[in-house]
């Protein structure tokens, strides 16, 4: 079975984030996945929804409106995790 762990990679080694792997010194196989790019995105949605939400309070929407809002905004940009739109 495969396992997953996370790590950065700082001057030719590896520092792992979490847990690291119970496996015994000696030539391994890496494969590396950039996770820069989901990061930023992850960042840059928080934002969004952020200043989207700003002053929701203030404008004299119903608390059935802004649940309304809120439950479309989740089901068009926060799906499940492993549901995520292509």
């Amino acid at each position: 079975m495969l396992k997953s762990y996370e790590a950065t990679y700082e001057k030719g080694r590896l520092k792992w984030i979490q847990e690291s792997p119970d496996i015994e010194d000696g030539e391994k196989v890496i494969v590396v996945v950039e996770a820069k790019p989901i990061l930023e995105r992850r960042k840059q949605d928080i934002h969004t929804a952020l200043v989207e939400a700003r002053g929701a309070w203030g404008t004299g929407k119903s608390l059935d409106e802004i649940d309304r809002e809120i439950s479309t905004r989740r089901e068009a940009d926060w799906p499940i995790e492993g549901t995520a739109k292509a």
